[in-house]
């Protein structure tokens, strides 16, 4: 993960960041019933997982006078690869395997008000967008259920996902101890 400020003028601010994971494993069900032991778990197949996410975001901010302007521009895209045994027993009967791709892009425009005043406010705007492709299927290895060995049922699925919102918040001090507070979103 790495982050980096920068001081762009006396009122205006960015801010940097960016992160990464990857993660590349031979699975096995070893273990998963070790306090059991009349339960046994095979694979018959090489198994694996392999995940890798990053993300990128902009934040940027802006003084006017006393009033604080914050624009957060933000990017992620995850990849997820699997194969199993997925019967989990000594017969050789079905492997497994899914994919994924997700990807998600979103901005948030924000203008808030001094907090010190005794009315004090936050409005915005919102957008997000993101589409996750997924994938699996499942493999006889030998027949079974009537089935020959090789069929295969497939899944797929793309989920796509786009939202547009605006938002306000205020805030008055009654008191020095009591706020009535205000907010909505569309």
């Amino acid at each position: 993960r790495l982050q980096a400020k920068f001081l762009l003028s006396e009122n205006t601010d960015l801010t940097l960041s960016a992160d990464a994971s990857k993660d590349d494993q031979n699975s096995a069900a070893v273990g998963l019933f070790d306090d059991a032991p009349d339960r046994v778990i095979s694979e018959d197949f090489p198994s694996f997982e392999k995940r890798d996410l990053w993300g990128l975001q902009a934040t940027l901010e802006h003084n006017f006078g006393d009033y604080l302007f914050t624009s957060i521009t933000a990017y992620r895209d995850a990849e997820h690869n699997a194969l199993s045994d997925v019967d989990r027993t000594a017969f050789p009967g079905t492997l497994g395997s899914a994919t994924s791709d997700y990807s998600q892009f979103s901005q948030e425009f924000r203008l808030v008000s001094p907090s010190e005043n005794r009315f004090n406010w936050v409005i915005g705007a919102h957008y997000f967008k993101s589409d996750h492709e997924m994938s699996g299927s499942g493999i006889l290895v030998s027949p079974a259920f009537g089935l020959p060995a090789g069929y295969e049922e497939k899944s797929t699925a793309d989920l796509e996902i786009e939202t547009i919102g605006v938002f306000a918040d205020a805030n008055f001090d009654l008191t020095d101890s009591t706020t009535v507070t205000a907010g909505i979103r569309y």
